[in-house]
C-alpha cells in the first residue's frame, strides 16, 4: 500500500488557502479570483492591524507603553514580511511541492523507507498539533481576559480616534479578536509549511543513505550502475532545491542568534566567577600577607574589596555587552580584585604602623 508522502503538507492546505497563502482548489474560477481574496484578506487583517499598531506605538506618551505595543508590533512586521515572502515564492514552492509528489525519483521503493518516512511524519504531525494549539491559546487567552474584566481596555493597543475607544469598543474588540488569531495562525502555518519542506528535504537525504547503503546487495552490475545513477540524480535534484541563498539565510539566522547569546552568555559567566572570589578569597594563603590578621582588621580588607569587585563585574558585564573591546575590559576587571587587595594592605599596614591608626 503506497503511502502520501505529503500527509503533514495536504493537512496545513487548506488552512493555508484559507489564510490566502496558497493557491489550492482544482477550479480554474477559484485560481482566477484567489488574488483578490488574498489581497482583500490581508490588506483588511493583517496590514490593517499593523499599521494601527505602528500608529500607536508612534503616538504614545510615554516610555513603557510605547515598549509594551513595540513587543506586539515588531511581531506583526515579521507576519507581514512572511506574507510576503510567500507570495513572492509561491509558484515556485508550487512547483516543488508538485515534483516532490509526482516524480517518480522520490518514491518510496522498500518497506523500510516507507517506515522510516511515517516515523518522521508522525513526528513532526504532533508538533505541529502541539504547536498550533499553543499559539492559538495563547491569542485566545489574551482576548478572553479583556473581556472578562469589565474594564473598556483592548487586549492589544491600537492607534484609534479619542471618541472611538468608548463609543466603538466593542466592535474594535470584535475586530481584533479576528485580527489577533488571523495573524497568529498565519505566521504558524507559514513557519510549519517552511519546517515541513526542510524536514521534506532530509528524509530525502536519509532515503539516498539507505539506497547507497543497499548497492552491496544489488546484484548484477547493470543493476548497481542503474541503482547508482538514480541515487545521483535524486541527490542532484535536491541539491537544487537547496539553493545557495537559503544557506547564505540560514547563516544569517545563526549569526543573529549568536550575536545575541554570546554576549549574554560570556557576561554571565564573568558575573558567576565574580561571585566566587569571596571564596577564593577566603581560601588562599594569608600567612603571607605582613598586615593585621585579627578578625576585625580581616573583614576590614575583604569586605570592600569583595564588595566593589562584584559591583565593578556587574558593571561590567552591561558594557561588554555595548562595546567589541572585550580583551580590555576582560583584563581589566580580572586584575581589579587583586589591585584592590594590595591597595586595601598598604593601608592597613600603614595605619598599623601609626600610633593613631585610621580604623
Amino acid at each position: 500500500m503506497a503511502i502520501n508522502k505529503l500527509a503533514n503538507f495536504r493537512t496545513l492546505e487548506p488552512v493555508l488557502t484559507f489564510l490566502g497563502l496558497w493557491e489550492g482548489g482544482d477550479s480554474s474560477w477559484f485560481k482566477r479570483q484567489y488574488r483578490y481574496y488574498q489581497l482583500f484578506m490581508h490588506t483588511t487583517i493583517t496590514f490593517t492591524f499593523a499599521c494601527l499598531m505602528i500608529l500607536e506605538f508612534i503616538y504614545s506618551e510615554s516610555l513603557d507603553y510605547a515598549i509594551d505595543v513595540l513587543k506586539y508590533m515588531l511581531v506583526e512586521m515579521a507576519i507581514i514580511s512572511k506574507v510576503l515572502n510567500a507570495w513572492y515564492y509561491e509558484q515556485q514552492t508550487a512547483e516543488l511541492v508538485n515534483e516532490l509528489a509526482n516524480s517518480a525519483i522520490f518514491e518510496l521503493r522498500t518497506s523500510a523507507e516507507e517506515q522510516m518516512w511515517q516515523k518522521s511524519q508522525k513526528n513532526f504531525r504532533k508538533l505541529t498539533m502541539i504547536y498550533m494549539g499553543t499559539g492559538l491559546n495563547s491569542a485566545f487567552c489574551a482576548l478572553l481576559a479583556a473581556a472578562l474584566m469589565g474594564a473598556k481596555e483592548l487586549p492589544y493597543a491600537l492607534w484609534l480616534p479619542y471618541d472611538w475607544r468608548d463609543t466603538y469598543f466593542w466592535g474594535i474588540y470584535c475586530y481584533e479578536c479576528i485580527a489577533m488569531p488571523f495573524t497568529c495562525l498565519c505566521n504558524i502555518t507559514i513557519d510549519l509549511f517552511q519546517a515541513y519542506l526542510l524536514l521534506h528535504l532530509t528524509l530525502c537525504f536519509r532515503v539516498i543513505s539507505m539506497r547507497l547503503e543497499r548497492l552491496e546487495d544489488a546484484g548484477k552490475e547493470d543493476a548497481i550502475t542503474t541503482e547508482l545513477l538514480n541515487n545521483i540524480k535524486m541527490h542532484q535534484r535536491v541539491k537544487d532545491e537547496n539553493p545557495a541563498h537559503f544557506l547564505a539565510m540560514l547563516q544569517y539566522a545563526l549569526i543573529i542568534s549568536m550575536e545575541m547569546f554570546l554576549p549574554c552568555y560570556y557576561g554571565n559567566e564573568l558575573t558567576v566567577e565574580s561571585e566566587k572570589l569571596g571564596f577564593h578569597l577566603y581560601s588562599c594563603d594569608w600567612t603571607g600577607f605582613l598586615v593585621d590578621f585579627s578578625p576585625a582588621a580581616s573583614i576590614r580588607s575583604t569586605t570592600p574589596s569583595q564588595r566593589r569587585s562584584a559591583v565593578e563585574v556587574r558593571h561590567a558585564v552591561g558594557q561588554i555587552v555595548r562595546t567589541h573591546n572585550h580583551m580590555n575590559f576582560g583584563m581589566q576587571f580580572a586584575f581589579s580584585p587583586y589591585n584592590i587587595d594590595m591597595m586595601t594592605a598598604k593601608v592597613i599596614a600603614n595605619a598599623t604602623a601609626q600610633p593613631s591608626g585610621i580604623f
